[in-house]
């Protein structure tokens, strides 16, 4: 397969080009890199990129195709160094603001409109950041970062749920920030919910936060789940989060089927054996068998820690487990904490936690789409 590939899959080789187009290709190559060289040189700056050498490979091997025209080779890359140095004033020269950088500038370079087609390329872009051999690469992390991205911004998703203990205060943050980024391409505001295990801490969380706290009920021999009350304990955009608290997985999956949820992520917390990965697989089951479109992604505790009771339980394949159920259901997997960037760094990514990494790129997603539009 390789092989043939390399050979062009039985494709005729291109036309040789007269000697005359050789000539001047070499010299309008030698004399570009040649006068930037010289500059660089005489002003004590570094000016030569890398990208320099493939834009004369295009302009002068190439002059009659698309990216060959100097509004492409001369804006693109006014464009991709203005994102660069606008990351960089932003964030700083991090792993994480290089890879968003890089990612935004394939989005803008392409001219997408279309926020969704915005977060599958910044994916490119997270992808091409993750170390050689390293957990993350294996997961395609960055590209799956960039698919739930675009999940969100699709208006094909309607409801997008945290499946996290209800301790996780930064993964409540980060609902709202996420869903106020979307919805400012969005047609249909993105509903957000927060699902976990435990009425009094579902409670708690929205009374803390804001949130609207939903109280349901869920008769097993009927399969019926009924909502006893709803209590928001704000307005705005804050009430528009419901917080549910489940007594167990049944509850928990029949909550999700009631919010019609397209799209979930589970969290930190300290029941990931007990209760998250268990309900976004029987969900994920459920949706199958049904026809309904649902994009699962395991995250958090269960890929990043060890230690917690749960997985303490699991005996020695503690980090195996936790780790092993996250395949089972995930349309995507991230690498390290939801929240804790050292975790991810160690996977092979970038120093930036899961969450604030799916907020990062909508954000930029959007960005990208509205300078495109």
């Amino acid at each position: 397969m390789l092989i043939q590939k390399l050979r062009g899959q039985g494709a005729a080789l291109p036309a040789r080009p007269p000697l005359r187009a050789i000539a001047l290709a070499w010299l309008g190559g030698a004399l570009a890199i040649a006068t930037v060289a010289l500059a660089g040189q005489q002003w004590a700056l570094s000016l030569i990129l890398g990208s320099f050498g493939a834009s004369c490979v295009l302009v002068f091997g190439f002059p009659d195709v698309p990216f060959s025209q100097p509004r492409n080779v001369v804006v693109g890359h006014f464009l991709s160094s203005l994102i660069g140095l606008v990351f960089l004033q932003w964030a700083g020269p991090h792993w994480w603001a290089m890879a968003l950088a890089v990612g935004t500038a394939i989005a803008v370079k392409r001219g997408l409109t279309d926020a969704a087609e915005c977060a599958a390329a910044i994916g490119e872009g997270l992808e091409a950041f993750t170390i050689p051999g390293s957990v993350a690469e294996q997961r395609q992390v960055g590209l799956g970062h960039g698919n739930l991205g675009a999940r969100l911004l699709s208006e094909d998703t309607t409801c997008f749920a945290f499946l996290a203990g209800h301790e996780s205060f930064a993964a409540a943050e980060g609902a709202i920030g996420i869903a106020r980024t979307a919805n400012k391409v969005r047609k249909t505001p993105l509903r957000v919910i927060l699902n976990g295990l435990g009425k009094d801490a579902a409670y708690i969380i929205s009374r803390i936060n804001g949130f609207t706290y939903v109280q349901t009920e869920y008769d097993i021999p009927t399969q019926t789940l009924t909502v006893v009350k709803e209590i928001p304990f704000s307005e705005g955009e804050r009430a528009a989060v419901k917080c549910y608290g489940a007594n167990d997985v049944m509850e928990g999956v029949a909550i999700m089927k009631k919010e019609d949820v397209q799209c979930s992520i589970t969290g930190n917390s300290t029941n990931p054996v007990r209760f998250q990965h268990l309900v976004a697989g029987t969900y994920k089951k459920w949706a199958i068998e049904n026809g309904k479109k649902y994009f699962s992604v395991a995250s958090g505790g269960g890929t990043g820690r060890t230690l917690h009771p749960d997985n303490v339980a699991a005996g020695p394949a503690s980090y195996g487990l936790t780790d092993s159920l996250g395949r089972v259901h995930g349309d995507a997997q991230f690498a390290g904490s939801s929240s804790v960037p050292a975790h991810v760094e160690m996977m092979g990514l970038i120093g930036m936690g899961n969450n604030p990494m799916v907020g990062a790129t909508v954000a930029c997603a959007v960005a990208a789409a509205q300078a495109n539009a």
